[in-house]
């Protein structure tokens, strides 16, 4: 029969909640591909549809569509300007950039 060895350390130890643990995977996800990663770091200022494809060399088709994603979780929201939208971060996706920028810096 196994018995649980019990830390007898000095060291107070912090219980992981998988439910964060959870929640922090689908957050990650959204950053999970080159494509939505490079849309963040070109967010850095704002842009249209168009500068975006110039900036990213990714499709109109898949750019609106990682757009239109981010802006359901809460990462960017846009402007309408004329005819175009001018995609700006919100506060989770300016720490999702800067997260992503201390890895550029590795």
């Amino acid at each position: 029969m196994l018995t649980q060895k019990l830390c007898y350390c000095q060291i107070e130890h912090k219980k992981i909640s998988l439910k964060f643990c959870e929640k922090l995977e689908k957050e990650l996800k959204t950053i999970s591909s080159a494509s939505k990663t490079a849309l963040i770091l070109a967010l850095e200022n704002p842009h249209c549809v168009c500068e975006l494809m110039q900036l990213t060399e990714l499709s109109q088709t898949l750019i609106s569509h990682h757009l239109s994603e981010f802006q359901k979780q809460g990462i960017v929201y846009f402007k309408q300007e004329g005819r175009f939208k001018r995609y700006f971060l919100t506060e989770k996706g300016n720490n999702l950039l800067a997260i992503l920028k201390e890895f550029q810096n590795l």
